[in-house]
Parts: structure tokens; sequence; C-alpha cells
């Protein structure tokens, strides 16, 4: 197996989906986000007029009745993407558990004689044609995704976005986007990845509403359903995921022993990469936490209180 300049490693699996396809993929998907983009301003346009009224917390970050159109389409862009894609992740991380034991996640399982071995030497009937079906399904999410971080890097860039952690965030997974197809690996941790976005549509819709008046029962709801979804989709089952991964390093499969130390080392890095970005899910859940618990504090609070009486 030899390192590919441009391809990443070489493999004789026919699960490879393909470099070029990988590649069409990334860029095309780019510009057909960039298109989307100005669609979904449309769209923003239509949906709520020119004139909207915004709440004193919008004013306050700085929006503005000609830039809420631009904020909106990319909430609305990312709500569209990730409302179609993330499903389709989780059930593609739910036949990767059910068909794949942990410590054979991180690169593709070997095969002897069409029977798959674990490392106890048990035998477990697999349909090898299955198995690469469910990767190479992993390796073109993570591909499509790609491109959609090359398209928040961007808007980062010329300053649409705002925050370092935000740049971290998508630093980090831009960077396992083009790591892990090079080393043909990781293709379950990449699917359980793109399930955190899961909770991205209600926190979009969040992102939109809150910025306008009247529409405050609208922003609450969703931002009740995003905590709940964060909580459930970033630290808990991204972190499963991240947990059956570090069962390759623990126990590691018959096939790891003929892995280059130059394709080891990435591959280790790659999961240190996966575990930053599991971290700063973490830090950003206890925050939503610590609101959370306050704003059921206030409301216990104000439920305790006694009316006061009227007087003249």
């Amino acid at each position: 197996m030899a390192v590919v300049p441009f391809g990443g490693f070489e493999q004789d699996s026919q699960c490879d989906p393909g470099y070029q396809l990988r590649g069409w993929v990334g860029i095309g998907g780019l510009l057909v986000h960039i298109v989307l983009h100005f669609i979904c301003r449309w769209l923003a346009v239509v949906c709520f007029g020119e004139q909207v009224e915004l709440t004193e917390l919008a004013k306050t970050q700085g929006v503005t009745k000609n830039r809420f159109p631009r904020d909106a389409a990319i909430s609305i862009q990312g709500a569209l993407l990730h409302a179609v894609m993330s499903p389709i992740a989780l059930y593609t991380a739910w036949r990767m558990v059910v068909t794949t034991p942990a410590n054979h996640t991180v690169i593709l399982p070997s095969f002897n004689n069409g029977s798959f071995m674990a490392p106890a030497g048990e035998q477990f009937d697999l349909d090898l044609e299955l198995l690469c079906e469910i990767w190479s399904h992993g390796v073109m999410l993570g591909t499509i995704f790609q491109s959609f971080s090359l398209y928040q890097m961007a808007i980062w860039l010329v300053g649409w976005e705002k925050g370092m952690d935000t740049f971290v965030h998508h630093a980090i997974f831009l960077s396992l986007s083009f790591l892990c197809p090079y080393v043909w690996g990781y293709s379950e941790l990449t699917t359980f990845a793109l399930c955190m976005e899961l909770s991205t549509p209600a926190l979009n819709m969040v992102l939109i509403f809150r910025s306008l008046q009247g529409w405050e029962l609208m922003s609450d709801s969703f931002g009740a359903l995003f905590a709940i979804q964060f909580l459930i989709c970033r630290p808990l089952l991204f972190g499963l995921g991240l947990w059956r991964s570090a069962h390759f390093w623990r126990d590691p499969p018959p096939q790891a022993g003929h892995i280059e130390a130059q394709r080891m080392t990435m591959l280790a890095a790659i999961n240190i990469i996966f575990a930053l970005g599991w971290i700063l899910q973490v830090v950003w859940a206890v925050g939503i936490t610590r609101k959370l618990l306050r704003k059921l504090h206030a409301l216990i609070g104000g439920s305790k209180k006694k009316p006061q009486k009227l007087t003249d």
C-alpha cells in the first residue's frame, strides 16, 4: 500500500467510492452551496419581508434589516441540508453498529474466505458487499459534509460568522473531512459526527426567530428542542461513536499489524482530532445545561411567588 499525493492511501478494496468522485462531490457541492445561499436569501425576503422588525437582542448583536436576509439564508441553508443528511447518517451509523464489532470500526474489517474474523476467533456471517456499501455511504456522507464545511469556513473568513469557537469547530471538522478519506478510515465515526447535526435545524430556527419581534414563542420552542437534541446527539451519541473507535487501540484487530507506520500515525492523529471535537461539544453542553437550569430555576421561583394584593 502506498501514499498517493492527491488521493490518499491506495486500497485494493472495492468499497472506496473513488478519489475523483469524492473530489467532484466536494468541489461541486461547494459551488452548489454558494448558489443555494442566494436562493435562500431570496426565500428569506419572501417569507419575512424586506422591512422586518428586529428585537433589541438582535440589534445589540449587530443585526440590521439589510443584514437579516443574509443571516437567515445561512440558517435556512444549514437547516435544509442537515434535516436531510443527518437522519441518513444516523441510519448509516446504526447499520454499522449492528454489523461491525467496535474494534473494527477504524479501518475496513478483514475477511477470511468470506467470513468475518473477530479478535476472539469467533466467526460472524457477514455480507462483504453489504459492509462495503455501508462503508462507502459513510465516506460519501463525509464528502458531502466536506463541501458544506468549506462553505462554512468561507463565510467565517469573509466575516459573515463570528467567534473563535465557531472557527475552531469549522476547522476541526473540515480537516477531518479531508483526512478520513485520505487514510481510508473512520467511516463509522464520521457518520456519528454527522449525527450531531440532528440538532442543527432547531438551532437555525432559533437564530432566525430570536431576531424577529413577535416570534418569541417560536424562538423559545425551538430553543428547548435544540437543547434536548444537542445534549443527546453531541456529547452522548457522538461520544458513543468515539468510544467505539477507542476499541481499535485497546484491542487491535488482526489487520492492524499490517498497517504502515505512517498511516497508523495519521489514524492516531485523526482520533485525537475527533476527541478534541467531542470535548468542544462537551464544553458547549455544559453551557447549555447551565442556561437550562437557570431558566428552570426562574420558572420554579416565579411560580412560587404569591400574588400581591391590589391596593388603591
